[in-house]
């Protein structure tokens, strides 16, 4: 059942995002009208000749009524304007939620975004979360809710006409360049109050049969956790199939709201390749399959280069040094390679071994090694960049003794 907006909590203040349009002047009314305890935040973006009317319209409101007013006037947009324009938005609500301490911050989406949004889903061939809008969800700490849900668009302008609210409109609302205008004008606006709430319960049911899925695709996570076999994976539907990897992915914390069905079978396909291999999943996190285990990393948070300029104990989030441990982790060092350089493994690093010299990657292969590890693994070097010391496997052939005098642990 969606919210209403006389059942939210008269004794917590929220922040109502208010853009001047029918919408948003519309639940600013209601929650106003219903004693409702809220601030108003309005963004700016500058970008059409009324986007300073709507503002005074807002403003207006709120002085009219005693109201908190906030603005934000945002700057100029790079690359896809939506995105950047809701980032803009919800980084603004969250400093307003921070600033007074709200309970989180009204948004006006209202049954027509709803019915929208799910057709959108399915154009994109979409595994969502949830079919359409959540009325009540945390996005990054945001606590958003959406009590008009249940009212259609023209619902909502009645409202704004029958209570004398002004409003503006936003032309640009009008243009078909953007997916989501051209599925609101060609569908949504021409389907009939039947229709919409015949679609609307269409949605509920996709969602009931959704959430249901959860518990056995919650079990599939941990089983890909804690024991992944890949055999019992690919026997699996491919559904569930696509679905666990999705969680298994946004418990990594990887953002898949906007997966395709294309780009989960893409994942799938990799996890049937054998041996092992690696592939992007965005321009920080890497998805491997390495010695049967699948592994989320970020390879930049695995890079580090320290110089040792004294014989001392200390603890770093890779390694630590001290003056006693195993015979494979230690090295004799002398004044003249100081200073040390410890930091993390290269793919063309090599060290001489007392029976020759070894590729140190060959050394992971053999030994197994998954790929997150290697990335990570402590190289310790003189002042002449010389490898004297991979921990685990043992020290180069001129600062091997009985006696080592630095002990390096990975961690």
């Amino acid at each position: 059942m969606n919210m209403d907006i006389k059942d939210i909590d008269k004794t917590k203040l929220y922040v109502v995002g208010v853009s001047g349009g029918p919408d948003s002047m519309a639940l600013l009314d209601m929650a106003f009208s219903n004693g409702l305890n809220v601030i108003v935040g309005h963004v700016n973006y500058k970008r059409r000749e009324t986007a300073d009317r709507d503002q005074m319209l807002v403003e207006g409101y709120c002085d009219k009524h005693n109201l908190t007013f906030e603005s934000l006037t945002a700057g100029k947009h790079h690359g896809n304007f939506q995105k950047w324009a809701r980032d803009i938005r919800y980084r603004f609500f969250k400093h307003l939620v921070d600033k007074h301490h709200a309970e989180g911050v009204m948004i006006a989406h209202h049954q027509d975004d709803l019915i929208e949004t799910y057709l959108l889903q399915k154009k994109r061939r979409q595994i969502p979360l949830y079919w359409g809008i959540r009325d009540e969800v945390s996005i990054d700490g945001l606590r958003i809710y959406r009590p008009l849900l249940t009212l259609s668009k023209d619902e909502i302008i009645r409202y704004c006409i029958n209570h004398r609210i002004d409003y503006g409109k936003d032309e640009t609302n009008d243009s078909d360049d953007y997916t989501r205008n051209k599925i609101r004008h060609e569908i949504v606006e021409r389907l009939s109050k039947k229709e919409k709430d015949d679609l609307v319960k269409k949605i509920e049911h996709a969602n009931e049969t959704l959430l249901a899925r959860q518990e056995l695709v919650n079990v599939e996570v941990k089983r890909l956790v804690e024991e992944f076999d890949v055999d019992h994976f690919l026997a699996l539907n491919k559904n569930l199939q696509r679905e666990t990897i999705r969680k298994f992915l946004m418990d990594k914390g990887i953002n898949t709201k906007h997966y395709s069905i294309a780009h989960l079978n893409e994942l799938l396909n990799f996890i049937k390749k054998k041996g092992n291999h690696e592939i992007a999943l965005d321009d920080k996190h890497m998805f491997a399959l390495s010695y049967g285990n699948i592994l989320i990393y970020e390879p930049n948070k695995l890079t580090y280069h320290y110089q040792i300029d004294k014989l001392e104990s200390i603890k770093t989030p890779y390694f630590k040094i001290s003056d006693h441990g195993e015979l494979i982790n230690g090295v004799t060092i002398s004044k003249e390679d100081l200073p040390l350089t410890i930091r993390s493994w290269q793919a063309d690093d090599m060290i001489e071994l007392r029976f020759g010299h070894k590729k140190i990657n060959r050394w992971f292969i053999d030994r197994k090694i998954a790929i997150d590890q290697r990335l990570s693994w402590p190289i310790v070097l003189n002042k002449n960049q010389e490898v004297i010391l991979v921990p685990k496997i043992g020290c180069n052939v001129t600062h091997f003794s009985n006696n080592p005098n630095l002990f390096v642990l990975k961690l």
